[in-house]
């Protein structure tokens, strides 16, 4: 059971890179584990407009600046409804990707029911505390804004149309529908340099990039490790397994122990100890793949 509980919590850290895609689908996404669709399953949607053309790292050279500067706001933004609608103005900036990221964590929140009494080692249980309180003030007035992620995507839909985000894909599919698409939305990510966009599309393109970190995962073999792997490959990337409010979010549901503060460590503790030397040569792999290590 703690085992099934620890990868619902490792799946919805994974499945923030589904956000590249499934923002602008317009059915709803599946829920529960079901992460990925097979090959023919993949709904063919075109795009409202075409994708931003991007030729290296180079065309980024200018606007590296500019995304650090949205991403420094949407850290310290202390309050997400005025950010939302600040950064959805800012498409040069990447701001509706981060005012969708913003969104994100907001309805995580909302979502929590009354708070449970918490148990664990008290350092864990107060950290957590200390995370969900200050996201549920920064998300204050954020769900009365958009009381549900259609009218969100629906406004960012009529604003992409109008001038692309530098950051945000908009796609009809859940994930790219071939490898030459993966590779292109991998190659785009990197020379962005934007942590948080690299982690989401390398969550979304998992599956295509599976193959290249062993053969142990090939034919979908040892897919929890990925998982797990990826998780904590993500708030890696993004710098934030520290105080990661997934991780709080989690603790502050209630059913099990708070004893981390630490979303990667969380992640380790719960991988089988025969399992540890290939969990950790694939964690290295994935964060060597998004340049995260020399």
């Amino acid at each position: 059971m703690k085992h099934a509980r620890w990868l619902v919590l490792a799946a919805a850290a994974v499945s923030i890179g589904l956000l590249l895609s499934f923002a602008f689908r317009e059915e709803e996404p599946v829920p529960g584990m079901a992460l990925h669709l097979p090959a023919n399953q993949l709904p063919s949607a075109p795009l409202s407009h075409p994708p931003v053309q991007l030729t290296g790292l180079a065309t980024f050279q200018g606007s590296a600046a500019a995304f650090e500067r949205m991403r420094a706001r949407f850290d310290s933004a202390d309050g997400y409804a005025a950010f939302i609608q600040d950064a959805m103005q800012r498409p040069d900036e990447g701001g509706r990707f981060y005012a969708l990221l913003a969104y994100q964590r907001c309805r995580a929140v909302a979502a929590l029911s009354a708070a449970p009494v918490l148990r664990g080692r008290p350092e864990a249980v107060a950290a957590a505390r200390s995370v969900v309180a200050d996201l549920a003030r920064r998300c204050h007035g954020v769900m009365e804004q958009f009381p549900s992620e259609q009218l969100l995507t629906g406004a960012l839909l009529h604003s992409n149309a109008r001038r692309p985000d530098a950051l945000l894909i908009e796609r009809g599919t859940l994930l790219p529908a071939t490898r030459e698409a993966s590779e292109s939305d991998i190659a785009r990510a990197l020379a962005t340099r934007d942590p948080y966009l690299i982690a989401a599309t390398m969550n979304a393109n998992l599956d295509f990039i599976a193959e290249r970190l062993g053969p142990e995962f090939s034919n979908g073999q040892e897919q929890a490790l990925l998982y797990q792997a990826m998780a904590a490959a993500s708030c890696e990337i993004a710098r934030n397994c520290k105080g990661n409010y997934q991780l709080a979010l989690f603790c502050a549901a209630g059913g099990e122990p708070c004893l981390h503060t630490d979303f990667a460590a969380y992640i380790r503790q719960g991988v089988p100890a025969e399992s540890l030397q290939l969990y950790d040569r694939t964690l290295k792999h994935i964060l060597q793949l998004a340049h995260a290590l020399p």
